[in-house]
C-alpha cells in the first residue's frame, strides 16, 4: 500500500536570504538545523498528499534528475527524518500543508534582545542604559508582537532592562515563551527575592532557560559599582537559590578597577558556588560609563591576558569562562560580520530597535511601523556591513578596541580625526541602503 508522508505537527520550514533550516520540537523546545536546497524542496512536499512515488517523480523533474538517482537521494533523506522521528506516514491522504517561515527577501532575527523595561533597584556606574527609573514595554502592544516575531520564526529571546524582574508582566512573557516551546535568556541584578521572585523561579525548573546574574567583583567592591550595600549579598542568594534548582546559571563581570586578585577569588568561589560559566567583559562608554567617566582602564592585551590566566587556572569541563559578549545559547555569527541589526535585534522599552544592547542606533520604531519595513531595510544595511578590521580601517590606533564590532567602531568614530569604517563603509552602505 502506497502510504503518504507528512512532517510532524511541530516542524516548520524556516527561509533566510543566505540559508534554508528545518525547525523541530527536541526535548520538548524548538531547535533548527540547517539543510540544503534539495532538502527543502522534498520537505515542503511532505504535505499529506504525496507519496515516495509522486515525490520521485516531481523532484526528478524539477532537478532534471534520472528517477532512480532521484528516489536514492529521496529515500536516504526519508530514512534520516525517520530516525529522528520527525516523519509520519499515513494510509489514506492527508491536506496537512507544510509550515514555511521567513523570507527569502529579509531577515528574520534568529534572536531578539528584550528591554522589557528601563526601571531598576540600583543605580549602576557604569549602566550603559542609564537605568533606575524609566520606561517600560506596553504589555498590549508586547505580546501581540511576541505572536508575530514566534509565528515569523524567531526562536531565541534575551529577557533583559534595567531589570527585568521590576517588570511588572515579566511572568506574562515567561508564560508565553514557555507555552511555546520557546529558549530564552534572562539577564538580572539578582537583587530581588521574594515570594513572587520564587514563584517565577520555580517555573524555570527543569527548562531550557538560563539565567545570568551580574557580578562585578566582592562585597565591597561590587556594592560600591552597585550603589547599594546590598547589593552583593542579594546577589548571591539570588544565584545560590537558581542553583539549587539546577537552572543554568552564568555571572557577568565587568572590568572597572579591580585587581586580579579579586577577579581570581570571585572565579574559584562562582565555580565552586556551581555556576557554569563565568564571563568577563570591557566597560561600553556609554550611558551612565560615560558620564561617570568609568572605563576598564586595562586594554585588549591585558584583558586577553587575564582571561587567559583564569582559564588555565580555573576552566573546567563543568565550568566555562568565556567574554562577555558570547552568546551559547543561539547561533546568529555569520561569515560576513556578527549578524547585529539583521539576525540580532535588541528592542527598547519605546519599542525602538537598535543592532545590539550596545549599539545604541535606532534603526527602527514599531509605533510607526511594521516589523517587514524593518526588517527588510536593515536587511539591505547590514546585512552585507564589514565590520572595522585591518582591510578596512588599515593601522588605526582604536582598531585592537573597535575589532570585528559595529558598536565599538560606532560610539569610537569621534576619537580619531578621520574614522575610515565609518566614512568608507558603514556611510557608504548607508547611502545604497
Amino acid at each position: 500500500m502506497k502510504k503518504y508522508l507528512s512532517l510532524i505537527d511541530e516542524a516548520y520550514l524556516k527561509q533566510q536570504p543566505d540559508s534554508l533550516s528545518l525547525a523541530y520540537v527536541s526535548d520538548n523546545y524548538w531547535d533548527e538545523m540547517g539543510i540544503n536546497e534539495t532538502a527543502f524542496e522534498i520537505l515542503k512536499r511532505l504535505d499529506g498528499v504525496h507519496t515516495f512515488e509522486t515525490l520521485t517523480d516531481e523532484l526528478s523533474q524539477h532537478f532534471n534528475e534520472e528517477e532512480t538517482k532521484a528516489a536514492a537521494i529521496i529515500s536516504e533523506f526519508i530514512e534520516s527524518l525517520e530516525e529522528k522521528a520527525l516523519l509520519k506516514s499515513h494510509d489514506e491522504r492527508q491536506e496537512a500543508p507544510v509550515d514555511i517561515r521567513g523570507s527569502r527577501e529579509y531577515f528574520v532575527p534568529d534572536s531578539m534582545v528584550l528591554e522589557l523595561t528601563h526601571n531598576c533597584p540600583l543605580r549602576c556606574k557604569h549602566c550603559y542604559a542609564n537605568a533606575g527609573i524609566g520606561s517600560s514595554m506596553d504589555i498590549d502592544k508586547l505580546m501581540p508582537l511576541l505572536e508575530e516575531l514566534t509565528a515569523l520564526g524567531t526562536n531565541y529571546f534575551q529577557l533583559t532592562g534595567g531589570e527585568p524582574f521590576a517588570y511588572p508582566y515579566i511572568e506574562d512573557v515567561i508564560d508565553f515563551l514557555l507555552a511555546k516551546k520557546i529558549k530564552f535568556s534572562i539577564t538580572t541584578s539578582g537583587f530581588y527575592w521574594n515570594r513572587r521572585m520564587e514563584r517565577i523561579i520555580d517555573k524555570l525548573v527543569g527548562k531550557k532557560v538560563s539565567i545570568q546574574v551580574s557580578l562585578d567583583g566582592l562585597a565591597e567592591n561590587h556594592n560600591k559599582i552597585r550603589c547599594d550595600e546590598r547589593a552583593y549579598d542579594n546577589a548571591i542568594r539570588f544565584i545560590k537559590e537558581i542553583i539549587a534548582r539546577k537552572i543554568s546559571t552564568s555571572v557577568a563581570t565587568c572590568l572597572v578597577q579591580q585587581d586580579i586578585e579579586e577577579i581570581e577569588e570571585l572565579c574559584g568561589f562562582l565555580r565552586d558556588l556551581g555556576v557554569y560559566q563565568y564571563r568577563l567583559g570591557l566597560i561600553t562608554d556609554m550611558g551612565r560609563a560615560e558620564d561617570n567617566h568609568i572605563s576598564s582602564q586595562i586594554n585588549h592585551e591585558e584583558y586577553a591576558h587575564i582571561m587567559k590566566r583564569l582559564k588555565e587556572k580555573y576552566q573546567t569541563k563543568d565550568f566555562y569562562i568565556g567574554r562577555i559578549e558570547e552568546f551559547e545559547d543561539v547561533e546568529c555569527q555569520t561569515n560576513k560580520n556578527c549578524g547585529a541589526g539583521y539576525r540580532l535585534y535588541n528592542l527598547t522599552p519605546k519599542l525602538t530597535f537598535s543592532p545590539c544592547t550596545i549599539f545604541k542606533l535606532n534603526i527602527g520604531n514599531l509605533n510607526t511601523e511594521n516589523l517587514e519595513s524593518i526588517f527588510t531595510r536593515n536587511t539591505r544595511l547590514f546585512s552585507g556591513m564589514t565590520p572595522p578590521s585591518k582591510s578596512v580601517c588599515g593601522s588605526c590606533e582604536l582598531l585592537e578596541s573597535c575589532n570585528s564590532c559595529f558598536a565599538e567602531g560606532f560610539s569610537s568614530r569621534h576619537k580619531v580625526e578621520r574614522c575610515h569604517w565609518h566614512e568608507d563603509e558603514y556611510k557608504n552602505i548607508c547611502a545604497k541602503a
